[in-house]
């Protein structure tokens, strides 16, 4: 396998391990735990672990090893600022460019779901859907803002843990309200369907975590 090939799989590899938590939020591994845990040589993992201080990932410490970056309520708010700022723009802005065959396609699974609601699933659909709304918008700078709302979100999601049978089918709820909005092409509505959902999204996020004391405020 060459260099090249070899330094994306790590990178690849130890993200995934840190989106997924199994790298836990704060905390701190060596080259030596990686080397490990990632069928690579040392090359390929500093090469992966300095990309990822990059985007913010991770922070190296000399002779100590390396910190997964932590999450915070701090984060939290800056996380949901950032999609409250770019998925209603996205609808706003470009979504006569949606496909109206994956509206329909989303119309139906979100009218057809039956109770209980399968966590995993839901969060599934909710990663796609969201993502259909984002990949809308052609400005690459955009899209690279939001990669890592895009991690952080998935990390606060596993962190938090169980999301409670209510808040998934208000979440698909939600989710249906848009779609309709899109369908009738009335980008207004749609995108303050979507502000509202994020909010609402943002409120039972923060009471479950403030509740539990999962995450410290800074």
């Amino acid at each position: 396998m060459s260099d090249i090939s070899l330094k994306q799989q790590a990178y690849t590899l130890i993200k995934q391990k840190i989106i997924d938590c199994e790298y836990s939020p704060d905390s701190m591994i060596t080259e030596e735990k990686l080397q490990k845990d990632i069928p690579v040589s040392r090359t390929p993992i500093r090469d992966a672990i300095s990309r990822l201080e990059h985007e913010g990932l991770v922070e190296i410490h000399p002779k100590r090893g390396i910190h997964i970056s932590g999450l915070t309520i701090a984060e939290m708010n800056m996380v949901y600022e950032t999609r409250i700022m770019f998925e209603p723009y996205s609808i706003m802005q470009y979504g006569n460019t949606f496909s109206e065959e994956k509206l329909c396609d989303f119309f139906r699974i979100h009218s057809s779901i039956a109770s209980p609601i399968n966590q995993h699933d839901a969060f599934n659909m909710d990663d796609e859907f969201h993502d259909f709304i984002m990949n809308a918008i052609p400005n690459i700078y955009i899209q690279q803002c939001y990669d890592i709302t895009r991690i952080q979100n998935r990390r606060f999601r596993i962190i938090s843990g169980v999301c409670s049978q209510q808040r998934l089918a208000e979440t698909y709820q939600e989710h249906l309200e848009i779609i309709k909005a899109c369908l009738k092409k009335d980008w207004t509505a749609a995108a303050k369907a979507m502000q509202d959902h994020l909010l609402k999204s943002k409120s039972s996020t923060f009471e479950h975590l403030l509740k539990d004391n999962l995450l410290p405020v800074s």
